[in-house]
């Protein structure tokens, strides 16, 4: 089932279109505030409803499982030649760190790793997924994240904000 959801997920919209992805960015158009505002008022996007229906569906199944069917997806994908998986492995990590995070607090090290591995990316929009991913990561594992790699992440990130003006 993971697999075919993940298949599903991967056809993005606007996928070669940098310029146009960058101005829905830009208007927040697949923001998170895009987000709540979607679950608030009912207006439905495939893209929002997909990832809606992904986060219900890993917290009904739970961390185990999730854990065995998507820690081998993700990790492969990451180091994928295709651009497209490394942005859904890192949309991925970070949306199931809200229920693996138990799993990811003992493993720690090596999820903080794997998340901002993509933040050196060539490809922009593997980047932006690798941040945010980063983001989810320090706001479901506080304040371990903080505490153990702010030291080692933020400067990274300021770097990367500096090269991208």
């Amino acid at each position: 089932m993971l697999d075919a959801y993940t298949r599903f997920m991967v056809h993005l919209p606007d996928e070669n279109d940098l310029e146009t992805w960058m101005i829905t960015r830009e208007e927040g158009k697949h923001s998170y505030s895009s987000f709540v505002e979607y679950r608030f008022t009912g207006n439905h996007s495939v893209y929002f409803d997909a990832i809606d229906h992904f986060n219900n569906f890993i917290k009904s199944i739970g961390q185990n499982l999730t854990l065995e069917h998507m820690t081998g997806v993700i990790k492969e994908n990451i180091q994928s030649e295709c651009w497209v998986s490394r942005y859904f492995s890192y949309f991925f990590l970070g949306s199931i760190t809200c229920v693996c995070n138990k799993a990811f607090i003992e493993n720690i090290a090596e999820v903080v790793q794997l998340a901002a591995s993509g933040v050196v990316d060539h490809h922009v929009r593997v980047r932006y997924a690798s941040i945010e991913c980063l983001g989810l990561l320090m706001d479901k594992l506080f304040p371990e994240v903080q505490r153990k790699y702010h030291s080692e992440i933020m400067p990274k990130l300021l770097e990367i904000c500096e090269a991208e003006k």
